[in-house]
């Protein structure tokens, strides 16, 4: 069950990683800032106005 896990995660890993490289080309910025600037957001969710 835990290789089946790993597995699943490293797919889930390897098509986030395909998404910024794809983002990184159609904006025309180095893939470090596209992924740079995706954490630092993930870091910083946005909270809805109350």
């Amino acid at each position: 069950m835990a290789g089946r896990a790993w597995l699943e995660w490293r797919q889930a890993v390897g098509a986030v990683q395909d998404a910024i490289t794809e983002a990184a080309a159609t904006l025309g910025e180095p893939r470090w800032a596209v992924e740079t600037a995706l954490r630092a957001a993930a870091d910083r969710p946005e909270t809805p106005d109350a």
